[in-house]
């Protein structure tokens, strides 16, 4: 998700890479089902009303217009950006860098 190459938007990718990456929320709030994504205000405020949450894919449906909403407006604090708990961690914004990073790592376990 975080690389170049990727479908993810380009506010979606900087924020993979940004000191807000270092806070993760699990919620079934975004979509009905459990993920995890960045603490924004969107998760703090979902979080609250978890109990209100519906079943997916309908929960999907109706964050979809506030995320376009607020994607619109440039609000990313009120997007739920999908994200794991390693993001801080991240380094790598090519593929074929990932790739290559990858391939060098498992050669040098397998040794």
């Amino acid at each position: 998700m975080a690389t170049e190459e990727s479908g993810a938007l380009p506010v979606h990718k900087e924020f993979l890479f940004s000191d807000a990456a270092k806070s993760t929320t699990l919620t079934r709030a975004y979509t009905g089902r459990l993920g995890r994504g960045i603490t924004t205000k969107i998760a703090r405020d979902l979080l609250a009303a978890t109990d209100k949450t519906l079943p997916f894919p309908l929960q999907t449906h109706f964050m979809g217009a506030l995320r376009k909403a607020a994607l619109e407006q440039q609000k990313n604090d009120l997007v739920f950006f999908w994200s794991g708990q390693i993001a801080p961690l991240l380094k790598h914004k090519k593929a074929s860098t990932l790739m290559q990073s990858l391939i060098e790592e498992a050669s040098e376990l397998l040794q």
